[in-house]
């Protein structure tokens, strides 16, 4: 069944991410520069799936425009785990590389867990290594935090919308967004519930939620129903049909009833490679570039 589009309603306040993307990569910019560093990044894919090989590309080309060191490997999707770990390790020694990022979803029978243990720790980029997930839930200094939730705290803190006290929803517990996003929300002081699909009765609570974050993948899933006049939307969910891309949140439905939300696309997605970018920076610099 052909998915219909949905409405093109404004909403009473769109948290567009283009803007704080671009300030970002000028502040990691400006800090390189100043700091006389080359960041290297290396990207591993495996297989050819295109979504994928776009947003590899897509990483490559901020590395260029930044000036960074970039380096796309690109795997058959049969390659053998020794091969593939041979590969990783032989990054992990290399000097001129600072972030490795292994490109999810991975073929079978590659198991993404135990793949991201192999990149080492000190230049895992995306911040999925274990160490640097327990690092976060246990609330120690972390260099490079997964990228898409921190880019939603940036994103919060950039219009002002206040999360201490507040009550926040946050829909999916991927390894990679959704545990990672509650962690740092129940960090900024936020009474958190965290919803999932097998989750029962969750839309009925979702009305008195003031900040809902969804990263499901399901178009049009948050309706008029699931919202008040005080929500603020954070929409990561992306799913592309007919070379057009939609997001969880029915526009039509919601837009008019609440107070923001972001858009799909332009709203957290420039704030992804955003963060990439200070995340290798700062693992370059061993410090943190700061950009609340």
């Amino acid at each position: 069944m052909k998915y219909q589009p949905i409405c093109e309603g404004k909403p009473v306040k769109s948290l567009e991410g283009r803007t704080l993307a671009s300030k970002i990569f000028q502040k990691v910019s400006d800090t390189c520069k100043k700091n006389a560093v080359k960041p290297g990044l290396a990207v591993i894919q495996v297989g050819e799936d295109s979504a994928s090989t776009v947003y590899v590309s897509k990483k490559i080309e901020a590395c260029k425009n930044l000036g960074f060191h970039s380096e796309g490997i690109k795997l058959p999707s049969d390659v053998a785990k020794d091969a593939l770990k041979a590969t990783i390790e032989g990054l992990n020694n290399r000097s001129d590389i600072h972030g490795i990022i292994v490109q999810i979803p991975l073929p079978k029978p590659l198991r993404k867990r135990e793949v991201l243990q192999w990149i080492d720790p000190s230049k895992d980029v995306d911040g999925l290594h274990p160490e640097n997930m327990g690092r976060l839930v246990t609330r120690l200094p972390l260099l490079a935090p997964p990228c898409t939730p921190y880019g939603v705290m940036a994103l919060l803190k950039q219009y002002d919308i206040p999360l201490q006290g507040k009550q926040v929803m946050v829909l999916g517990r991927s390894y990679i967004v959704g545990m990672p996003m509650v962690h740092m929300l129940i960090q900024a002081n936020a009474t958190v519930l965290w919803t999932h699909r097998f989750s029962v009765d969750h839309q009925k609570l979702a009305p008195k939620m003031d900040v809902i974050v969804t990263a499901t993948g399901k178009p049009g899933l948050i309706d008029a129903t699931w919202v008040g006049p005080q929500t603020v939307l954070v929409d990561i969910g992306i799913t592309k049909i007919d070379g057009k891309l939609y997001g969880d949140v029915d526009a039509k439905s919601v837009d008019g009833i609440i107070a923001a939300r972001t858009p799909v696309p332009g709203g957290v997605g420039p704030l992804t490679i955003a963060i990439l970018m200070r995340n290798v920076a700062s693992l370059t610099l061993k410090q943190p570039i700061d950009i609340f």
